[in-house]
């Protein structure tokens, strides 16, 4: 693992997510937390799934996901902070989408622009 990931007084990698777990980037991680471990390093992991759910994808997804290694590293040297809440992003997203429907509905709205012209 290069240095620039060891040598931080606080790592802070985003969104771990298991559909991105394919072997190598499982593996990356892996040397990533053995690294921040041994140098006894702080280590902050966000993700929208527990780890119960990431170690489940391991198992039934012919070998992408977070490693056996990886899981207990994470296990055995981690506060698990769980944020029960709606997603903002999803929010937002919904309330735009419910914006523009309502557009398109109400009666004199600017029709749709054609495609061909």
């Amino acid at each position: 693992m290069t240095e620039e990931f060891v040598a931080p007084d606080m790592l802070v990698p985003d969104e771990l997510a298991p559909h991105v777990l394919t072997p190598w980037v499982s593996w990356k991680l892996h040397t990533l937390v053995e690294s921040r471990w041994r140098s006894d390093r702080p280590l902050i992991v966000t993700s929208n799934y527990t780890l119960d759910e990431l170690a489940y994808h391991r198992r039934h997804a012919a070998g992408d996901g977070l490693s056996e290694g990886t899981l207990d590293r994470l296990l055995t040297a981690t506060l698990v902070l769980p944020f029960e809440a709606e997603s903002y992003r999803g929010r937002i997203k919904a309330q735009k989408l419910a914006a523009i429907a309502e557009r398109r509905a109400s009666p004199g709205a600017l029709p749709a622009k054609s495609r061909s012209g």
